[in-house]
């Protein structure tokens, strides 16, 4: 019976594991990609492809610039910002969703 109750509880545990968000997508389907927070927050300064719309903006198609900068670096500007060009992203987007922008960065050099 005892075997039983752990049984049951485990199932429990991993069954609250699955959040169903209300389209009755997972909470991790729900959540925006990469690409599409690029695009709602990133693209209207560094451009669609990632070459730069404005002045000092950098261009992520260029390997040379991916080679100078860690992920670290990359993560710290989006969370934090830079200066008055880079808004700071922290308080909008989650730590997981920043490392998901930074792949997405690393993903359109050239």
């Amino acid at each position: 019976m005892r075997r039983i109750a752990t049984v049951f509880t485990f199932g429990v545990a991993l069954a609250g594991l699955t959040v169903v968000a209300p389209s009755g997508m997972t909470q991790v389907e729900a959540a925006p990609s990469a690409a599409r927070i690029y695009a709602s927050k990133c693209a209207s300064c560094h451009a669609p492809d990632g070459k730069g719309n404005i002045g000092g903006t950098p261009n992520f198609r260029d390997g040379g610039w991916h080679a100078s900068r860690s992920d670290d670096n990359l993560i710290a500007s989006i969370r934090d910002g830079k200066g008055n060009l880079m808004p700071a992203w922290g308080k909008e987007l989650t730590p997981a969703q920043i490392i998901a922008l930074v792949r997405h960065v690393r993903s359109l050099k050239r």
